[in-house]
């Protein structure tokens, strides 16, 4: 490996699904920014998510770690006390840190080792426009009745609990007045304000997340387009092939169940909308890296905590939105790593793409490797591998997978701790297999080569499988 990287610049956003990019195929998005950093970054075609939510998913990023290990299990829960994150590891090693835009961390700890710390409170503060609603960062209360004294903010029809997540349509507000704008500002003044410093710093917009209400240049983008929806699984263990309780539940939480194609075309037309603008936010934040002569020292980084069904179609469920569960749409997520060591940075017609497993617990030891940190003897166990070896071309912990790219991995694990559940969900991903545990009796395998759509339930037909498979999740489920 070559001597350590000066920099790390880690760009998140939230609920992308990994298939809905310009890089990874799709005609219809909008990614052009995202697109170009795929021309010099390593593609890692098969990256997952270790939790379908949130605070689980984006605490494992920082930590390295299994949610259950590090306690943030869903979205209520705060992470122990004693946790290391990439943020405390950096710093200690005096590097300047920055987590700028939605960490969502939970609990009294807000900081978790960055010394630069900016929030939607901060977005908030500064802006008149910011009635409320931290979890989308948009200024939406007033939707839900809720309405500062002298807020500017034009009222928005009254609504029904249909449209408290899948509100789609322009957004009455500019594009400046969007808190995806003030992450990028707070970025690139953290940027200019630490050049001639080595530094980590995380950059985590809110979009393409729901609301489905983009600036109004970017609704307008796709006007008079039809999405075909993508798809997901009809098949289960029930006799209507129905998908599991608990995605079924999330769609009576968000109260899809009566949209028509029309309201789902609008859904559909918003997400892109979002995603083509925060892709313009993020090409803002890489030419002022360019500008200021940083790109041939930094670790560029894209990812998002998790995917997002936005309209996909399961019959006889119906069209399906959110996460929190096990299909491709709402687990596996995008993920580019450009490090300017490489060839394959410079730029160029393509990139590279590495079909390797990887996990957003492998960015921990990706990141301490490329910038040469170790953690301190003592520390908890980190639950990923470098991804490195692939983006390089080399042999990973692994035997290579048989097609020529290097494994640091055999599989990757996720959970999901449901509060309204009687027992955690698990999956588990192979080279060739998908086993997800839901709801006593509602268990999954699909065959991800002959199957790619998981549309066949083999649970039954395979429990020979289903044991070698259990076995894996029964490890990784009870790692420390």
């Amino acid at each position: 490996m070559p001597d350590p990287i000066r920099n790390v610049l880690l760009i998140l956003t939230d609920q992308h699904r990994a298939s809905a990019a310009g890089f990874a195929g799709d005609a219809h998005a909008h990614t052009p920014n995202l697109d170009g950093l795929a021309q010099r970054s390593t593609a890692f075609t098969r990256a997952y998510t270790p939790a379908p939510l949130c605070v689980p998913a984006r605490q494992s990023l920082l930590t390295g770690r299994y949610p259950h290990a590090h306690g943030a299990i869903n979205n209520g829960s705060p992470m122990k006390a004693d946790e290391v994150t990439f943020g405390h590891l950096a710093a200690s090693h005096g590097l300047a840190t920055g987590a700028i835009g939605k960490m969502h961390f939970v609990g009294p700890d807000r900081q978790q080792g960055f010394t630069a710390r900016w929030d939607y409170e901060d977005y908030a503060a500064a802006e008149p426009y910011a009635a409320g609603d931290a979890a989308s960062g948009m200024a939406y209360k007033d939707r839900y009745g809720v309405r500062s004294a002298g807020n500017p903010v034009p009222i928005l029809p009254d609504t029904n609990p249909l449209d408290r997540a899948y509100w789609s349509g322009p957004s009455p507000f500019p594009a400046e007045r969007h808190v995806e704008s003030y992450i990028t500002r707070e970025t690139v003044r953290f940027l200019e304000g630490h050049q001639d410093e080595r530094f980590f710093l995380v950059c985590s917009y809110f979009k393409p997340h729901d609301p489905m209400m983009p600036p109004a240049e970017h609704w307008e983008r796709f006007a008079g387009v039809t999405f075909p929806p993508p798809l997901v699984p009809t098949s289960g263990n029930t006799e209507n092939n129905a998908v599991p309780e608990p995605l079924r539940r999330m769609q009576r939480m968000l109260g899809v169940q009566e949209f028509d194609d029309a309201r789902w075309q609008d859904a559909i037309r918003g997400y892109y909308g979002n995603l083509a603008f925060v892709d313009g936010e993020i090409g803002k934040v890489l030419a002022a890296l360019d500008c200021l002569g940083l790109r041939d020292d930094t670790l560029i980084i894209y990812t998002s905590d998790h995917g997002e069904y936005v309209g996909a179609s399961s019959p006889p469920a119906g069209r399906l939105a959110g996460k929190s569960s096990f299909y491709e749409p709402a687990w596996r997520v995008p993920l580019l790593i450009s490090d300017p060591r490489t060839a394959g940075s410079a730029p160029g017609p393509v990139g590279s793409t590495s079909d390797a497993l990887a996990s957003l617990v492998d960015l921990f030891p990706t990141i301490s490797e490329a910038v040469g940190l170790s953690v301190s003897a003592g520390s908890p166990q980190r639950h990923g591998v470098s991804l490195l070896p692939a983006v390089y071309g080399t042999r990973g912990t692994n035997e290579n997978d048989g097609a020529g790219q290097p494994a640091a991995r055999s599989h990757v694990f996720a959970e999901l701790h449901a509060r309204q559940s009687p027992r955690p969900f698990y999956a588990v991903r192979t080279e060739e297999w998908t086993l997800a545990r839901y709801e006593p009796g509602e268990d999954y395998l699909f065959n991800l080569r002959d199957d790619p759509d998981e549309r066949h339930n083999r649970y039954a037909q395979e429990p020979q499988r289903v044991a070698e498979l259990e076995q894996l999740i029964a490890h990784d489920a009870s790692l420390p």
